[in-house]
């Protein structure tokens, strides 16, 4: 489905929403034992141009709507397709990680419960916050139980339909007898009159319990009452008539493409194409072109676009090589004899600029299509110097087009030998290929994480995470720097470098009290890790019974855990790739009367450092002046090495 898609930014956004619902419809079918079918995301027009990502179970409409981890965690329902007149029963809500490779199940909501939902500043998201949310089992319960289409509903909309179409008959045959009005007259006023005897017998129907919601939307855009259509149709609205001329009209849809329309007209303008499919059609292969001769510019948010100019940008300074000697040709002639190019004898891919009369059938040609490769399915001639082309592109829609010799220069004829032969899917191929360059984009930029964060670090702090801790595995290190170092700097490089390499997926920070939200702030807004801060109320309605469990990135405070046997239960559960601890030098014990005087906070740094493979302590003061008490301090990163009691012409000091 997402391949389908016009354009990169919807492919993108397809892809990650389709795959998060079939991972629940997954879940489902294995918990209730049911099977889920394809909903309205099954028709592209659907997934295109609302975003629309439901499935069926017992004549349930579930959508599924996804969010990433980075974003803060809430139901997001879009508004259009609630005005549209798309709805469903269910509205679920997912997080998927930052590496796209978890899915997790956050609650749900019956969609009458939308209407105590927040609209966001410009009005296109319904919110509604978690703990408004209802627990996904319950949801399993529901979807075990057939849903019944009420037959009342049915039959008071049929008797106000046929009640509307006797009145305007009647109404139509007293304006004919009339010499006062002319047939397109007559015809809109009937019509009119016919959208307000439908719009009268929908207020007879069951309330969907969205009509708050529907006020508040309509009178903030400007939108009429709509045209209810019948119960169980796909789309519960229809367009008035005048919607109908304005939605048909070439100028709203030239309009759609310039990004002039209202909220109001793209309203009505995709309620006539989901009813459409040829028109919808014309529709898609414009943003398909649009899209691809402004290189994804077109139809993008502008923070989309400020990125893929700075990542292209990037990518050209990266690559840029001198470029070659372009050769003159003096002649046509020339031209043409110069650049007619044949296979090797290994039968290796070849391209040639190419004569007309080299345009067969079954001919690759690449210059019909910006870039875009094009299998010649017939070649009519006129003339001895036009040649009228029908082809078909990658995804196998045709075309027609006249060529002449002027043309030829800008025309080239793949031909591919079978050694390099490629018959598989290349959108796909291209996916594939840019996820694993994205994945080892660390191999070929040293500072990724420098790059890519919204800091400027010293040369000092290079110097420890590159230099010094990336370079060991595992790390188990004790950054002891003076204060205003830049420790936290440090610490969110070091993270966030591991992220990138895939070396570290699950992250604790234990750090004192007062510096929590400083902490989630600076990874937040500098490195854009979405560290989550543990709370009582989060421990007491974690899903699992384990919030630890279920937060890969968390920040926790040093006394809760230290003081909490319940909590540090939980803790020890658990396994982490790299745990950072702030303040260390508070995890300390001493030696007194010859005995070892352990503290809550040093047996949970005792704890923590079992639980990880990379372990950093960050302190200004790490060193009390007694040996003694260093030694067991540098015992949390490696015990062996630092077993017992610090001894004179044993141990030495500069460890």
């Amino acid at each position: 489905m997402a391949r389908l898609c016009s354009t990169e930014s919807t492919q993108e956004r397809v892809l990650v929403s389709q795959s998060a619902a079939l991972s629940v419809r997954k879940r489902i079918e294995t918990s209730i034992g049911l099977r889920t079918e394809d909903g309205r995301s099954n028709g592209l027009n659907y997934v295109e141009l609302l975003d629309i990502c439901d499935f069926t179970i017992n004549g349930w409409h579930t959508e599924v709507r996804t969010i990433t981890s980075n974003t803060e965690r809430a139901l997001y329902v879009p508004t259009m397709p609630l005005m549209v007149g798309v709805l469903s029963d269910f509205y679920l809500c997912t997080v998927v990680d930052v590496a796209l490779t978890e899915v997790e199940i956050i609650g749900y909501v019956e969609h009458d419960e939308l209407k105590s939902a927040e609209l966001s500043a410009n009005g296109l998201f319904a919110v509604l916050p978690v703990d408004m949310l209802r627990p996904f089992n319950q949801l399993l319960d529901l979807l075990k139980t057939d849903r019944k289409c009420s037959e009342d509903e049915l039959r008071v909309f049929s008797e106000w339909q046929t009640r509307a179409d006797r009145i305007v008959r009647g109404l139509s045959a007293l304006l004919e007898s009339e010499d006062s009005f002319e047939p397109e007259q007559i015809t809109r006023l009937v019509a009119g009159l016919h959208d307000d005897l439908l719009r009268i017998g929908g207020k007879r129907l069951p309330l969907s319990g969205l009509e708050p919601l529907f006020d508040s939307l309509f009178q903030r855009f400007g939108v009429e009452e709509p045209v209810p259509a019948a119960p169980g149709s796909p789309v519960v609205f229809s367009n008035r008539i005048e919607e109908k001329s304005v939605a048909k009209n070439e100028k709203t849809r030239d309009r759609f493409f310039r990004n002039e329309l209202t909220v109001r007209q793209r309203v009505s303008l995709y309620r006539d194409l989901l009813d459409k499919d040829s028109v919808f059609e014309e529709h898609r292969q414009m943003k398909r072109i649009l899209d691809r001769a402004t290189a994804g510019a077109h139809g993008a948010s502008p923070n989309r676009r400020a990125t893929v100019q700075r990542i292209r940008e990037k990518q050209a300074e990266r690559a840029w090589v001198e470029p070659p000697k372009r050769q003159t040709f003096q002649s046509k002639s020339d031209m043409s004899e110069t650049n007619i190019l044949s296979s090797d004898e290994d039968g290796k891919a070849t391209t040639r600029m190419t004569r007309l009369e080299d345009l067969t059938p079954n001919a690759a040609v690449r210059g019909i299509l910006p870039d875009n490769l094009v299998t010649v399915i017939n070649a009519k001639w006129h003339g001895s110097d036009v040649v009228e082309l029908t082809y078909k592109d990658s995804a196998g829609h045709l075309g027609n087009e006249l060529l002449y010799r002027d043309r030829e220069p800008t025309l080239e004829v793949a031909s591919t030998g079978r050694p390099w032969s490629f018959d598989a899917d290349g959108d796909l191929l291209r996916l594939v290929s840019e996820a694993h360059r994205i994945r080892l984009a660390y191999l070929f930029d040293p500072l990724l994480a420098v790059h890519t964060s919204l800091v400027e670090p010293l040369p000092h702090q290079i110097t420890a995470v590159y230099g010094e801790m990336l370079q060991r595995q595992p790390l188990r290190f004790l950054l002891a720097d003076d204060p205003g170092a830049g420790k936290t700097i440090m610490a969110g490089l070091l993270i966030k470098e591991l992220l990138i390499r895939g070396d570290v997926r699950r992250c604790l920070i234990v750090c004192p009290g007062g510096l929590v939200e400083q902490w989630q702030d600076e990874l937040s807004r500098k490195f854009g890790l979405p560290f989550e801060i543990m709370t009582n109320d989060k421990l007491e309605s974690a899903r699992t019974g384990n919030w630890f469990k279920e937060n890969p990135l968390a920040i926790c405070r040093l006394d809760k855990l230290s003081r909490n046997e319940g909590v540090q239960a939980k803790l020890e559960d658990t396994d982490w790739d790299l745990i950072v601890c702030d303040e260390a030098h508070k995890m300390s014990a001493s030696f007194f009367g010859g005995e070892i005087n352990y503290t809550k906070r040093y047996r949970l740094g005792q704890l923590l450092s079992g639980l990880t493979r990379h372990f950093l302590l960050m302190t200004a003061t790490p060193h009390n002046g007694k040996e003694a008490d260093f030694q067991l301090f540098m015992a949390l990163l490696d015990g062996d090495r630092f077993e017992g009691k610090f001894r004179d012409g044993v141990h030495s000091q500069d460890t």
